[in-house]
Order: C-alpha cells, then sequence, then structure tokens
C-alpha cells in the first residue's frame, strides 16, 4: 500500500509519520502550519509503506531490518524502543491523539521537486526540512 507520508529531517533524529484518510485535516493544518513556518517539502518517489502489527510475526530487530519499509501504531512502535523525544510540538501532538503513526523512512535519495502546496503534500511521501537561520 502506498500511504503518504512524511519524513522530517534533523528532528532529533529523522522522523517519518504516516496518516490514515480519517485524520487529513488534522495533518493538513500541520502541515500548512509549517509551511507558514518556512519548512521546505520534497516531494518524493512513492514507495510501499507496510503496516505491521505483532499478529504478523515481528518479534525481533531482525524482523524489522527485513520488512525495509513498515508503519505502525504508536503502541508498537513504543513497544520497540523506536519512539523516542520528537522535536515539534506539532508532531508529538499529532502523534499523541493518534492522526498520526512513526513509520520507517523511504529512501530519502528519491527527491523530485518541491511543493509549497498544503494538498499536494498531504497526498504525497516528502521530505520535510526546517527553515534555516543563523545563530
Amino acid at each position: 500500500m502506498e500511504a503518504p507520508s512524511i519524513t522530517f529531517l534533523n528532528m532529533t533524529g529523522d522522523v517519518t509519520i504516516s496518516w490514515s484518510p480519517d485524520n487529513r485535516l488534522s495533518v493538513l493544518a500541520m502541515i500548512r502550519r509549517k509551511l507558514k513556518e518556512g519548512y521546505v517539502f520534497f516531494v518524493i518517489k512513492k514507495v510501499p509503506l507496510v503496516p505491521v502489527t505483532y499478529k504478523r510475526g515481528l518479534k525481533t530487530d531482525l524482523d524489522l531490518v527485513k520488512a525495509q519499509q513498515v508503519s505502525m501504531s504508536d503502541d508498537t512502535a513504543k513497544k520497540l524502543g523506536l519512539i523516542g523525544g520528537i522535536d515539534d510540538p506539532d508532531v508529538q501532538e499529532l502523534l499523541r491523539n493518534g492522526a498520526v503513526v512513526q513509520s520507517i523512512p523511504p529512501d530519502t535519495s528519491s527527491a523530485v521537486r518541491i511543493s509549497r502546496h498544503a494538498r499536494t503534500i498531504l497526498r504525497s511521501q516528502t521530505l520535510a526540512i526546517r527553515p534555516i537561520v543563523g545563530g
């Protein structure tokens, strides 16, 4: 299944989130806030994200490595120790309320173009970077 996703680069490590269609309005609002804050979104080539649950036999780190591209619920990711601190309150809130799940990122070398349109970002797999600021 090809799920829309956003990989936020350099956010206490890279963080990838994906969502189901019933949560698209919450994610769309977050994308619009990020665009206003100056984030840049790159649309990438779509790759499959495979949902993973314990029922499908994910029991070890090796199982996760073999799966390559996965998405999972917050509860599953927490059980596996994959969710750490997320350095963004908007993304933290979407994860906390279940609107998005943390996923293993797609191949980041396949960036195609920049998008400044929230609805395009919402239905695509993208990379996002924070605005560059001086210190």
